[in-house]
């Protein structure tokens, strides 16, 4: 049998902070492990742990009663495993050692609800602590009467492929429970119990780098759980992230473009083993085009429900602003916010025009519905398979189109003044915002 190497990342690696460096127009920002708090609004990545019909033989310190079950969440599926032994050439047999769940128990003790991770990944619970909490915690949470930043965060060490190996790395787990929400069938065991004691967890842990650009200090956060896989966040260093709900709110990837003082530069590269970013400066003065606030954006042709073309600054007549909404009629959140839509038309008529784009197939479901809601503004379509990530249409892929709704104000210049998606308090924070414009 073939040796296999674990490489073990130190957590010094994590914690400690090297300056960045510049060379031949990169730089080089070393970043460092911390677990994500409120202000930065990075993506964490959501699982389940999924709870066994018995406890095998083999665990320790098991809280024994008839109202505990043991429960395991995968950080590296067999499908990953599998790829990656073919990949080296190996069985899945040589990687038998390499841990790929973590193990939590859930149950009732005392009159409260409990559950212990086994943070050292030893199958012995008796050395963990214990969490209690009331049986209504889940509810509580649930109608955010209880906020999940006010319960525990494990820093433990996860195996995790990446690239050509698999390492060991520092994560941190926020473990909640969520009653009510597990999958059961009619070949499921204690379906009920298994419903009430059901156990979540999040990743939450994120990269955080600092770095200088023509004298003036910015810094970085980075997830690894982003919709797109690594997303980042930039801001001066001495500002708050932003978060979600804000307007300002932006993702980068990595080879996006993005403005440092006078001078634009590229997301190089980001590397999780070492954690690093690298920036490179691009011999630029002006960005073209984007689709992030303040950016400009070209003058689209568009169709309308008759098959009309026209472009963008046609639509403003004799406003100042446009208001661009990225809709469908298979939308269920775009279709809550057309009374809202109507009333915002009618109240706001004189600051902005309002334009509407369909993202769908089919024209004659736009247009019933737009006569049947009365929603009197131009309306166009953008023909394309919305579930689908293949050929999609240059004004939804080069905008970054990808929530429904979107919504975009525009300047005359077409430049982005005011960017959000979905409903709810996004979209009223929008109407105030157009409010206050004279």
């Amino acid at each position: 049998m073939k040796k296999i190497t674990l490489l073990l990342l130190s957590v010094l690696l994590f914690s400690c902070q090297k300056e960045s460096k510049t060379t031949d127009n990169k730089l080089t920002v070393n970043l460092e492990f911390k677990v994500k708090n409120k202000p930065l609004s990075l993506s964490s990545q959501s699982k389940n742990f999924l709870f066994l019909d018995s406890i095998p033989k083999g665990f320790k310190g098991v809280v024994e009663n008839d109202s505990t079950l043991l429960g395991y969440m995968t950080i590296i599926y067999k499908s990953q495993l599998q790829k990656f032994a073919t990949k080296k050439g190996l069985s899945v047999k040589d990687f038998e050692h390499i841990q790929t769940k973590i193990y939590c128990l859930s149950g009732y003790k005392n009159g409260k609800q409990f559950f212990i991770l086994d943070t050292n990944k030893n199958k012995d619970f008796s050395d963990d602590e214990i969490f209690e909490f009331d049986k209504n915690l889940s509810q509580l949470l649930k109608t955010y009467k209880v906020s999940k930043n006010t319960l525990p965060i494990y820093d433990i060490v996860i195996n995790d492929i990446i690239g050509d190996e698999i390492i060991e790395r520092r994560a941190a787990l926020l473990v909640y429970p969520q009653a009510g929400k597990y999958y059961t069938n009619t070949k499921t065991k204690r379906p009920l119990l298994k419903k009430k004691l059901k156990i979540s967890a999040k990743l939450r842990e994120y990269l955080y780098g600092e770095f200088e650009i023509e004298d003036k200090n910015f810094k970085v956060g980075l997830s690894k759980y982003g919709f797109k896989g690594i997303e980042l966040q930039f801001r001066e260093k001495d500002s708050v992230f932003y978060t979600y709900s804000d307007y300002r709110f932006s993702n980068y990837s990595i080879s996006d473009t993005i403005k440092f003082n006078s001078s634009f530069y590229s997301i190089d590269t980001v590397s999780i083993i070492p954690p690093k970013m690298v920036l490179k400066k691009l011999s630029m003065s002006e960005k073209i085009f984007g689709f992030r606030l303040g950016d400009k954006i070209r003058n689209y042709s568009t169709t309308d429900l008759d098959g009309k073309s026209t472009d963008l600054k046609s639509l403003f007549k004799d406003n100042e602003y446009l208001l661009v909404d990225f809709w469908g009629t298979w939308c269920a959140p775009c279709k809550e916010l057309t009374p809202k839509l109507v009333s915002l038309d009618k109240v706001h008529k004189d600051k902005i025009s309002l334009v509407s784009f369909a993202y769908q197939l089919e024209v004659e479901p736009i247009k019933k519905y737009v006569k049947s809601n009365k929603m009197n503004w131009y309306h166009g379509i953008i023909k394309g398979m919305p579930k689908s990530s293949k050929n999609k249409p240059a004004i939804i892929k080069q905008l970054r189109v990808e929530a429904f709704p979107t919504f975009l104000l525009l300047d005359k210049n077409l430049n982005i003044v005011y960017r959000t998606s979905g409903n709810g308090a996004s979209f009223d924070n929008m109407v105030k915002f157009i409010a206050k414009i004279k």
